[in-house]
Parts: structure tokens; C-alpha cells; sequence
């Protein structure tokens, strides 16, 4: 189900190890989903597979009282040598207690509180073609690039929009997905910056889709300075000048800001969103960024350990 270019790097990753991913998904091969939890767990972020567990839920996993296909799709992603446990976690375990223990086991999103709607208006959108974007840019930024748009994004798979970022700051022009973004909320009507910001970051960073309500909530009463630093990072349109007369005062009103949300908030800040910078960032520990060793990383699941206390 998975590729081993559903991947990338936490939030706090150090740049300089960017060029090592090829090489460190070849000696993981068959343990993708180990690495990912152990690089969430080193840099405590999110677990880089939740943009590609979300798009893989559907209606049909949340039918009726029976949560065994959510729970195996959950393990399937994030955990698949375990994958044939389901059925003795959903015996042993309620629904909510269930996933609220995996997804604080694996650092990974809680699909009980997916928004669905919001879920099924992101999938029923039309697929961007990356393909011709990229060889359109290279076309009008340099030429000799062309030729390697397919091994370009062969290799960058899951990762196309952080690599447009990277190229409208590398060529000092404008982010080539601005299009995608305007045209997907030409024919929508908007009304709250929620909505705003998750059609935003579906387009420029489909990895932070999944934190969009923490984010409008740790920059509640600045949601035009978080925009503006979003089109700054992303060398992108900020989505206020596209959408902003149609959203009113209280559109921060829809987000229930409860305790819990408020210990997952993410900070918009240059150290955690996209970087283009050569600048390498220090671990918890002071040092530079350790070479990844799956040896180290302890079984979540198994035998008494099924579900961590």
C-alpha cells in the first residue's frame, strides 16, 4: 500500500541530511513506516505518514459500530507488521479509547477527529499534474531542466509541493501551485479562515493539512500575519488576498478551542515549516542531527504491549 516516497522529513529536520533520504530509504526498505515513527519520536513532531493515512480514509471505514477496517487501515499505515493485531485491539478496547492510545503511541492523527467534510471536498479535487507544472516552470526558468521532470518528481513523490517551494525561492519568482490554489477556490465559498487554511495548505504543504485548526488557533487575532508568513515561507499568493473580503469577523468562531487542542498546537515559526535554507538545526541534545537507526526503535505493538499505558 505504502512507497517508500511517502515520507518526509519532521519539522525540525536538519537540511544538510535532505540529500541522505534515497539512501536511508534503501536501508530501510520494508520498514518505511518504523522509520517515519522514529524520526517523530527524535524530533517529537508529528508522524510524517498522517498526510498519507488521511487520504487513504474513507466513509466506508467509519460505517456502524464495527471500527475493525479503520483499525487495520490504521496499523496498515503506520505500524503494518502489526497489522494482523486489529482484531485482538478492537476486542480488548472501545472505539475512542482505542485510537486515542495509537495515535499517542505512533505521534499520528486521531481519525476519529478527521473532519469528514472537509476530508471528502480535499479528495473529490481534482489531482494537481505536477508533471506539467514542473516542466511549464522549467520552460520559463531554465530550460536544460526539462528533460528530467520525470526522474525529478519519481524521486520526490509525496514531497512535489515542498520541491515548489524550494524552486520559486531557488529561481526568485513565484510558487508555480499559485494557480492550483486560485483555482480551487474560484467556485467555493468561503467563510471562515479554517476552511481558508486548509484548501491553502492541501495545495502548498498537504503534510501540515492535518494541523490547520492548532495552527489558527495558536495565531487566533493574527490570522493575517499567519497568511502573510505562510506566502512568505511558501514564496506563494497569500490566501487573504484571494479569499479575504469573504470572510467575516467571527469565522474564528467555528474552532472549539479545548485543552486538548491547545497541547497539540503547532507553531508557524521558520525552525518547523518548510526550510530552504542550507542552516542546520541542532537536536534535544545540542548536536547535530544523529544518523537514523531503526535498531534502536523499540516494538509499539506485540505481544503484553499491544496498546502502550
Amino acid at each position: 500500500m505504502l512507497t517508500p516516497f511517502h515520507f518526509c522529513f519532521p519539522k525540525k529536520h536538519d537540511p544538510s541530511k535532505i540529500q541522505d533520504i534515497d539512501n536511508m530509504l534503501s536501508k530501510s526498505k520494508g520498514k518505511e513506516a518504523k522509520l517515519c515513527l522514529l524520526l517523530a519520536k527524535k524530533y517529537d513532531c508529528s508522524n510524517p505518514l498522517n498526510a498519507v493515512f488521511v487520504k487513504l480514509v474513507t466513509d466506508e471505514h467509519h460505517k456502524d459500530d464495527n471500527y475493525l477496517a479503520l483499525a487495520s487501515l490504521f496499523l496498515a499505515a503506520f505500524f503494518p507488521q502489526d497489522v494482523n493485531e486489529a482484531a485482538k485491539l478492537c476486542q480488548r478496547y472501545k472505539k475512542e479509547e482505542l485510537f486515542k492510545r495509537l495515535s499517542s503511541n505512533f505521534h499520528a492523527i486521531n481519525p476519529l477527529k478527521i473532519d469528514k467534510s472537509s476530508s471528502q471536498t480535499l479528495n473529490s479535487t481534482k489531482p494537481i499534474d505536477y508533471k506539467q507544472l514542473l516542466t511549464e516552470f522549467y520552460q520559463t526558468n531554465d530550460e536544460s531542466k526539462v528533460v528530467d521532470v520525470e526522474e525529478t518528481l519519481a524521486k520526490l513523490e509525496g514531497r512535489e509541493a515542498i520541491l515548489f517551494a524550494m524552486l520559486a525561492t531557488k529561481y526568485q519568482t513565484t510558487n508555480a501551485l499559485n494557480s492550483v490554489f486560485e483555482e480551487r477556490v474560484k467556485n467555493v465559498q468561503i467563510t471562515d479562515h479554517l476552511s481558508l487554511l486548509k484548501i491553502y495548505l492541501s495545495v502548498f504543504h498537504p503534510s501540515y493539512l492535518t494541523n490547520a485548526k492548532s495552527l489558527l488557533l495558536k495565531n487566533k487575532g493574527d490570522e493575517d500575519k499567519l497568511f502573510a508568513e505562510l506566502a512568505n515561507k511558501f514564496s506563494a499568493v497569500n490566501a487573504l488576498d484571494i479569499c479575504g473580503d469573504s470572510i467575516g469577523k467571527g469565522g474564528l468562531n467555528i474552532i472549539n478551542e479545548s485543552s486538548e487542542e491547545k497541547e497539540n498546537v503547532v507553531v508557524v515559526s521558520k525552525e518547523n515549516v518548510v526550510k530552504v535554507s542550507k542552516k542546520v538545526t541542532k537536536d534535544k541534545s545540542g548536536g547535530v542531527g544523529k544518523k537514523a537507526n531503526i535498531k534502536k526503535v523499540r516494538r509499539p505493538l506485540g505481544n503484553s504491549r499491544l496498546v502502550n499505558a
